[in-house]
């Protein structure tokens, strides 16, 4: 299985992953994206913390804070990974093109060797 953001050289390319970070072959952006989900993550907890816990000092708790609080702690997450999981899906999809095309180059030069031979 491909690691994540890490694409397959091509022959001829050569260099480390410093090279290939630097020719844009590995992208550090679904790197970003997981760690964006985690910081979502966080701050949607402590809001909805932070909601229904104002609500306690003001007079005692009010029914639409606490609904608001507890709705930003179950659903915010799973907003948060979606919108994270939308980001990430472009760039498995340039994996997954990429390693078609690889097939692909293999399958064709497979067949034009086979009808050289003839």
């Amino acid at each position: 299985m491909p690691q994540i953001g890490v694409y397959p050289k091509r022959g001829g390319y050569g260099g480390g992953k410093g090279v290939d970070f630097l020719k844009f072959r590995l992208f550090i952006t679904p790197v970003f994206v997981q760690i964006l989900f985690w910081i979502e993550v966080v701050l949607f907890l402590a809001a909805g913390i932070a909601i229904m816990s104002i609500s306690f000092d003001y007079g005692g708790p009010s029914d639409w804070q606490i609904v608001t609080g507890v709705f930003l702690i179950l659903l915010g997450p799973v907003f948060a990974r979606v919108w994270c999981e939308r980001l990430a899906v472009q760039f498995r999809s340039y994996e997954e093109l990429k390693s078609i095309n690889a097939k692909v180059g293999e399958a064709g030069s497979m067949w034009s060797s086979t009808e050289a031979k003839k």
